[in-house]
């Protein structure tokens, strides 16, 4: 007769044990595992159980050793189920000391995601056999599984404490980095200034009316951010690739677009041009141009972005351009706006997201856009963190005395002023750049510190 060799799914029980005997032998080493480790990373159900009662004994102030956790047990008529109050002792007698309780919980974590693997990738070859299953589906729910496991489940659930620790580790992260930007740069550094740039898990919105030069504000953002490093993805509903490469080529060279597209270059730009192309090539940026996607389909593209090159944030081009699901127009732009909003917690990435702005400021004297006049859906304006409006008063108006120049008007701010920002606007070069003494001041990029021919 043949023997059936059964494997049992990955765990690691001594570690669980030495886990739960040093959190009663030092409750404040709760707090310090608190933020990777959950009871359901617990192989044994006892040992889970265990878990959750020390988390709620600690929540409460109160003692969490031997003798409090075997009480609490008894008193909810389940000590059986944890092996009765010897169990729960001998736990605490067998574990030396509390010192070592940050690479166990490291263990037990990594244990958990492995079984979480391959709960997933069952999952996943349960539906890819069903021949009724959509595949765009299955991939997308096999990429949102695998890149969950990544994350603790106590990310979102901690006490103040746990709150108010983060928060200090991240002042002194920054004051270590000599006060340096947190978020994500813009290529406006007075923008960033206001906003302290992009920052993870919020969703940015940027409103104007057509040919206030939106996409190219987009586009001048994302080959900042990637040209500091940061590797970035571009969702673009709008315009193919080979657009955007054009915008990026003329600002980067300081060639008129027009000339470009046209190829009616003098022979001292070709080196330029050929210069950009190589500049450009090199960025960690990548992009999605397909006509209205689906906001599902944006998604897992992001996931996949996120998951094979860590990308830091997602620019979208624009949120009304996406499609989402919904009988009427406005319930549709309301899915899109709460998922795009969704989608940067998960992802813990900023989403800088381009938004129409409706015609009926076209009927006003003055034709500053305000967050009521985003079209298609109140939801955009009250998901989004920061909004921040485009606006040229010489569009509208030939003899304006702000000719050259652009508004940023940061209508929301959930972190810090709002108000308005003047920048220069170059339409030849479709390119953006601060204002300082009322003449051109250069964002200065990586790629820009060399002369060309």
């Amino acid at each position: 007769m043949n023997s059936v060799l059964i494997k049992s799914p990955p765990h690691a029980i001594e570690a669980e044990q030495a886990v739960l005997g040093g959190l009663m032998l030092d409750p404040n080493a709760y707090d310090r595992i608190a933020d990777r480790l959950s009871e359901s990373d617990f192989y044994r159900r006892d040992h889970a159980m265990i878990f959750r009662a020390i988390g709620e004994l600690v929540g409460k102030r109160e003692p969490a050793d031997a003798v409090t956790l075997a009480d609490w047990f008894d008193a909810k008529g389940i000590s059986d189920m944890v092996g009765g109050a010897s169990y729960i002792i001998g736990l605490a007698n067998t574990t030396p000391s509390a010192a070592n309780i940050g690479s166990y919980a490291r263990i037990v974590r990594g244990k958990s995601q492995m079984r979480q693997v391959i709960d997933a990738a069952t999952h996943a070859c349960a539906a890819a056999f069903d021949p009724d299953s959509d595949p765009a589906a299955v991939v997308d729910a096999a990429v949102r599984a695998l890149m969950g496991i990544g994350k603790a489940h106590t990310d979102h659930e901690m006490t103040v404490r746990e709150a108010l620790r983060r928060l200090n580790d991240r002042m002194v992260k920054l004051h270590a980095a000599g006060g340096a930007l947190p978020g994500i740069p813009s290529g406006i550094a007075e923008l960033d200034s206001k906003l302290g740039g992009f920052q993870d898990g919020d969703l940015i919105l940027i409103p104007a009316r057509p040919s206030m030069g939106k996409t190219s504000l987009l586009g001048f953002s994302v080959a900042h951010a990637a040209s500091k490093g940061f590797p970035v993805g571009l969702i673009s509903g709008e315009q193919p690739g080979e657009q955007l490469a054009l915008r990026w080529v003329a600002a980067h060279a300081k060639i008129d677009a027009h000339r470009i597209r046209n190829a009616h270059l003098g022979d001292h730009e070709w080196p330029k041009l050929t210069m950009a192309n190589a500049d450009l090539a090199a960025l960690p940026l990548w992009i999605y141009d397909r006509s209205a996607p689906t906001i599902d389909e944006l998604k897992r593209v992001a996931r996949k972005w996120k998951q094979q090159h860590g990308i830091r944030g997602l620019y979208v081009d624009y949120a009304q351009r996406v499609e989402g699901k919904g009988r009427t127009r406005y319930e549709q732009v309301s899915e899109v706006a709460r998922e795009l909003k969704t989608l940067a917690r998960d992802l813990n990435i900023p989403v800088i997201a381009l938004a129409q702005v409706n015609r009926g400021v076209e009927q006003r004297a003055d034709k500053r856009p305000g967050m009521a006049d985003i079209a298609d859906s109140g939801e955009l304006e009250k998901e989004a963190d920061q909004v921040v409006m485009l606006y040229r008063d010489d569009y509208y108006n030939a003899e304006s005395q702000d000719k050259g120049i652009a508004e940023l008007i940061v209508e929301k701010n959930r972190h810090g002023a709002t108000g308005v920002i003047k920048v220069g606007w170059n339409a030849a070069h479709m390119d953006f750049f601060d204002l300082a003494n009322g003449r051109e001041q250069r964002i200065v990029r990586d790629y820009e510190a060399r002369e060309w021919a």
